[in-house]
């Protein structure tokens, strides 16, 4: 099987994506893991495909915004910055 897991956020995010990714691959599945550039290495290290979502500065941007931190205003920043980079996404899926 062919597995794609989409990860975005931070490296919090990721992790668990990571150790199921890893069980997959043990098992004989081909998994790849959609998520920032910024990542790219950690996925690698952990011996699995990768595939870049959005940019290392769009990345760097997004999480130095005050408002990404604050519960009541960060997810609507988070999906606003993100939804540019969807149809990207997509497009490389």
């Amino acid at each position: 099987m062919r597995v794609l897991i989409a990860c975005v956020g931070s490296a919090g995010d990721l992790n668990p994506f990571l150790a199921i990714g890893r069980v997959l691959a043990q098992r004989g599945h081909e998994v790849e893991i959609m998520s920032s550039p910024v990542f790219a290495a950690r996925v690698a290290a952990a011996g699995l495909g990768f595939l870049p979502f959005g940019s290392t500065a769009q990345y760097e941007r997004i999480v130095q915004q005050p408002a990404l931190w604050d519960p009541r205003r960060g997810f609507a920043l988070m999906w606003r910055e993100m939804q540019p980079q969807l149809e990207d996404a997509h497009a490389a899926l």
